[in-house]
């Protein structure tokens, strides 16, 4: 069974192994101490579609599809420790807001996000003494961003982290005269990765 690493300042932190359940109720809780698990709603398949099941998956490992132009839509979330964990996704195609801030606590599921519209920003935040919290988006056309972490205090009781497709600059077709025509907006997010520290 292979395991991801992920660095975090000095630290590593070993991902645990995805978790081998679809149930919208999620996965039972990997161990002690602070964990988040997360499934992806990918265009195309839904939260599951076989034979690509869409696994709930926890600390690190990768939720969503890379290099199939798969848009991620949404996210069930589940987290255990201290606190609780809320996101707002920045949902797109005619819509284009934010959404309302969803939270869960202590193994409780929530979704953020619609289906059949694609995500355009997250935003993750750990709450009431809840850690810290990071993410590395995967996204359309310019691959794996650098990991998004927060930045606050360590004993800061509230923290946050986001990302938001305006951060990665329009591809062009071409050029007009040494200029770029710029394609339609296409950096959505295709899958990610999400942990606890």
């Amino acid at each position: 069974m292979a395991l991801a690493g992920l660095s975090v300042g000095a630290a590593i932190l070993f991902a645990v192994p995805a978790s081998a359940t679809t149930a919208p109720e999620g996965p039972a809780r990997p161990g002690p101490g602070r964990h988040i698990c997360y499934q992806a709603y990918v265009a195309g398949q839904g939260w599951r579609d076989l034979p690509h099941w869409m696994d709930w998956v926890c600390d690190g490992n990768q939720a969503g599809t890379t290099g199939q132009g798969r848009q991620l839509q949404s996210l069930r979330i589940k987290a255990w420790g201290e606190g609780s964990i809320c996101a707002m996704a920045y949902v797109g195609a005619d819509y284009n807001q934010w959404e309302n801030q969803r939270c869960g606590v202590e193994g409780q599921v929530f979704q953020s996000g619609m289906t059949g519209r694609p995500i355009f920003g997250l935003f993750l935040f750990a709450m009431n003494n809840a850690g810290g919290i990071c993410f590395r988006p995967h996204v359309a056309f310019y691959g794996w961003r650098t990991n998004r972490c927060d930045t606050t205090t360590p004993t800061a009781p509230n923290r946050g982290v986001y990302w938001v497709h305006s951060e990665d600059p329009p591809m062009c077709n071409g050029s007009w005269l040494g200029g770029c025509v710029p394609l339609p907006p296409t950096n959505d997010l295709e899958a990610i990765t999400i942990w606890r520290y």
